[in-house]
């Protein structure tokens, strides 16, 4: 799955991308750069993957957390 790739030649000069449209979370460094797709919060035709958030810490450095979001029954 290369669409990180594809985000990665569109920008020059960055520190830090964060893209979506896959729904499929992802954490990856390259060349300094870190991209960050936080996943999606929603079900329907996406429950095959699990539902997650992100958070982006802007520090000294930035530190991307996932945090994956568990389904409550009523």
């Amino acid at each position: 799955f290369g669409l990180w790739r594809r985000v990665a030649s569109v920008f020059r000069g960055v520190n830090c991308i964060v893209f979506g449209h896959s729904h499929r979370p992802m954490t990856k460094r390259d060349n300094g750069v870190l991209f960050f797709n936080p996943g999606a919060f929603c079900g329907g035709v996406f429950s095959l993957w699990q539902k997650s958030v992100g958070i982006l810490y802007l520090e000294k450095d930035i530190e991307p957390e996932l945090i994956r979001v568990k389904s409550m029954s009523t």
